[in-house]
């Protein structure tokens, strides 16, 4: 059984202290032999994991268009099963793309 949830857009004031932390999580085709294929494909309902140092931090979801948003304090984090690094810093927000896997197309 798989569960989802209609998205609406909706505007959030940031917690005091805080920034954002604003992503999307995809896959990435290319290749083709016959017809030249590429491009990049969003990952819905992806489970992104944060960590601060070695400490899990506040884990992220993408939605149904593979785009994950998460207030966190100010600070460095670790983002992702690759581990990408990125600052958030208190009162902006971080846009990080994060490529979860590869299609070869052919």
């Amino acid at each position: 059984m798989v569960e989802t949830r209609e998205e609406r857009i909706r505007e959030m004031k940031l917690p005091e202290g805080t920034g954002a932390l604003v992503g999307i999580c995809y896959v990435q085709s290319y290749g083709g032999k016959l017809k030249p294929a590429g491009g990049y494909h969003p990952v819905p309902m992806l489970e992104v994991p944060v960590w601060a140092g070695e400490k899990p931090a506040s884990p992220a979801q993408t939605d149904s268009e593979g785009y994950f948003v998460t207030p966190l304090p100010a600070g460095s984090y670790r983002v992702g099963n690759q581990k990408v690094e990125v600052n958030v810093e208190n009162g902006k927000i971080s846009f990080i793309p994060l490529r979860v896997g590869k299609r070869m197309v052919d």
